[in-house]
């Protein structure tokens, strides 16, 4: 498959593009699938067995995608010429997750069928898993910058929307579907042929995931050539490409890839975040998750531990699968515009009104049978969660393809993305801790009332459970009624709201201001610099230009920095026939106005 043509600004996407948008597609899908079990399905089955503290633990299972940050600089620096700078990791990666996968499949029906269900253990097992779906996701993100046209970037994360969901939906809303007897019993199986097991058990589905990983990574090694250019990019040649300059004239000046080494990669990276910008926007992206919180983590357990079924929620989530495609394909639209950011600032409006209905709809759910308009009310609140977390998933994900650097790529995304995910991951272990300590649970004799124990958490019940038993003084034990005392949950979700109508002040100042910087101000220079003289970073070149001629190096000056409009550096004499001293001379007079306005701009 050969990538090599022109990029041209406002054409419609070639063969070419579309073929790449499908693998790109193809790859976040079984990156997806993974995803769907440790986040989706296995807390939903742990949720019998287990106490909020112990969802609390498995929570922990994602924490690869909140450290990635750590290795993400070996993934883009280190591989193989003769395989692809990004195929050197993804199918390694990719045949060792299958390993996994087959691995996990031969004991998991025996480990979450035991009395006591080794929390440690498993969730041990899949923190492996996503460390491993984590590294394919930092090359896939890295692949997307160079696989894709420049004017088509923005639609990477729209290939990353359509993808993660499709895997996560067929792990989450399809498995849990197929794995539940009573959905099977009434939908898929004659009449008077109920059983007490689903069509799919969960090992054959972890099976099924294993294979798939196979064939995709054997198709991907055989039928896909990841060719390494002249210029260090991957897939196209911008070197002669006119309409590409004319459109990059104020980008941040080239390096081969080649000649970066993993402590380049990490001190460049170390670098970008000492920009203002970055950092600004690095704290958002940890705090702005807070407000919906609870919403998020927490309010599909209650529904079940209210008396909502299972399945009932995976029927949801099938008739939300369709409507998450068509809002990914119009956030796309969103994404690539000039201010995605803006779009991203309305749907966070609504997940707040969204965090603040649902701890109200769980408290009057009703006492009987759930009626229509219960379940269409539910219904409507999926949905319209749905549609503001993918236009602000897709929509910052644009934002992320357009802002980073794709000589360092997969770093690059990962910082941003890093923080993302770990915005998500360390409020959610709290929510779930405190959830269970501001909860007050009793085991209550059926007949007397008397109380039996009692207990803070779901220690005593867990999650959906009606009967309890204690263990009097004289070691007999005796069978209770679950009886909740107090319910932390609407304080907690309380506490979530009220941070984040904090934040969305917050962000309304600093958030949509970012998204009219120039895209050099989201970069710094990477050059192959010698270890005696190390890079300037804040003005941009070497102090002394080492190695460097003056032609070269005056290119390098007048690119790095913008030569027009209101953040203009003078730069007297700066001729490409200039000797590099005099360069250097010229640039130590303006070192200070230079950085005081590109961080400004």
């Amino acid at each position: 498959m050969d990538d090599r043509r022109r990029v041209t600004p406002g054409v419609s996407c070639t063969n070419t593009d579309f073929a790449n948008m499908c693998l790109l597609t193809v790859l976040y899908m079984i990156q997806g699938a993974p995803v769907g079990l440790t986040l989706g399905s296995i807390p939903f089955l742990l949720q019998s067995k287990t106490t909020y503290t112990g969802l609390g633990v498995f929570s922990f299972a994602g924490y690869p995608y909140s450290l990635k940050l750590l290795w993400s600089p070996i993934v883009d620096a280190v591989y193989s010429r003769s395989i692809g700078r990004r195929k050197s990791w993804i199918l390694p990666v990719q045949t060792l997750s299958a390993i996994l996968l087959y691995s996990i499949s031969l004991n998991v029906e025996a480990v979450m069928a035991s009395p006591e269900v080794p929390i440690y253990w498993i969730t041990a097992v899949f923190f492996t898993l996503v460390l491993l779906v984590a590294t394919q996701d930092i090359a896939v993100d890295g692949w997307a910058l160079t696989l894709l046209a420049k004017d088509k970037l923005s639609y990477a994360s729209t290939c990353q929307t359509l993808g993660i969901n499709t895997g996560y939906f067929l792990s989450y809303t399809v498995f849990l579907a197929l794995n539940s007897p009573d959905f099977c019993n009434a939908y898929l199986r004659p009449a008077g042929e109920a059983q007490d097991v689903g069509v799919l058990s969960l090992s054959t589905y972890i099976q099924s995931l294993a294979l798939l990983y196979g064939v995709v990574t054997l198709l991907l090694a055989v039928f896909k050539q990841e060719r390494l250019v002249e210029n260090g990019e991957h897939e196209y040649s911008y070197k002669d490409d006119e309409d590409y300059t004319n459109q990059n004239k104020d980008a941040v000046p080239h390096t081969n890839l080649d000649d970066l080494t993993v402590k380049q990669v990490y001190a460049t990276i170390w670098e970008i975040t000492k920009l203002p910008n970055v950092r600004l926007l690095l704290f958002m992206l940890l705090i702005y998750k807070i407000g919906f919180m609870s919403a998020d983590s927490v309010s599909a357990l209650k529904l079940i531990e209210k008396g909502f079924k299972k399945e009932d929620l995976a029927s949801f989530a099938l008739l939300e699968f369709p409507f998450q495609i068509l809002f990914a394909v119009i956030a796309g639209k969103w994404a690539n515009s000039d201010t995605p950011l803006s779009a991203w600032m309305t749907c966070y409006k609504i997940r707040i009104g969204i965090a603040v209905a649902v701890p109200v709809i769980i408290y009057y759910f009703p006492q009987g049978p759930i009626t229509t308009s219960y379940y269409l009310l539910v219904l409507s609140v999926v949905l319209l969660s749905s549609f503001s977390s993918t236009i602000m998933f897709v929509c910052q994900g644009g934002f992320f393809n357009r802002i980073s650097d794709s000589r360092i790529g997969g770093t690059y995304l990962t910082l941003l993305n890093t923080f993302s995910n770990f915005g998500t991951t360390w409020p959610r272990f709290f929510v779930l801790y405190f959830l269970d300590q501001l909860t007050v649970q009793s085991c209550v004799h059926p007949e007397t009332g008397a109380v039996l124990s009692t207990a803070k958490g779901s220690g005593i019940c867990k999650s959906g459970q009606r009967v309890c038993f204690s263990t009097n003084a004289n070691g007999v034990q005796q069978e209770g009624i679950c009886r909740l005392d107090s319910d932390g949950y609407y304080l907690i979700a309380a506490l979530c709201v009220l941070i984040g109508i904090f934040v969305f002040f917050y962000l309304s100042r600093n958030l949509l201001p970012l998204q009219r910087l120039k895209e050099s101000a989201w970069s710094v220079p990477v050059l192959p610099y010698s270890k005696t003289k190390p890079l300037d970073i804040e003005s941009g070149v070497s102090t002394t230009l080492p190695s460097l001629g003056s032609t070269t190096a005056a290119h390098l000056i007048s690119t790095a920095l913008p030569s027009s409009g209101p953040t203009a550096i003078p730069f007297p004499l700066l001729d490409p026939k200039s000797s590099t001293s005099q360069i250097s001379d010229s640039l130590s007079s303006t070192t200070t106005t230079t950085t005081q306005r590109w961080h400004r701009e």
